[in-house]
């Protein structure tokens, strides 16, 4: 039996989309941009155009909200401040602020 000799144009190579295009098939929602309107929008049936056009992206999902959470110690003056959701063994839970990030993702 002769050994298989690879060349270059015998390996086929991944279409330009192809992370998106699995993404897609299995249910995740896409977005669409083309470049000149700078704009994402969700599509329902992609074309998965390769131009330099547009650009294709998983549509975001949005991060689970992050809270500080403010309990009342046993002691008169003291308040304790903890990420943990309301624990009665951290003291009578009070309340919570709810912690948003900037606009450069901090």
């Amino acid at each position: 039996m002769k050994p298989i000799t690879w060349r270059k144009e015998n390996i086929v190579q991944k279409h330009k989309w192809y992370n998106e295009i699995v993404a897609w098939a299995s249910g995740v929602e896409i977005e669409t941009k083309h470049l000149e309107t700078g704009e994402w929008i969700t599509l329902v049936q992609p074309y998965w155009y390769e131009d330099n056009e547009y650009e294709y992206r998983i549509k975001p999902q949005p991060k689970e909200p992050q809270y500080l959470y403010f309990y009342k110690c046993a002691l008169q003056h003291c308040v304790r401040i903890g990420d943990v959701m309301p624990n009665e063994a951290l003291g009578k839970y009070i309340g919570k602020i709810k912690l948003e990030e900037n606009d450069n993702g901090n």
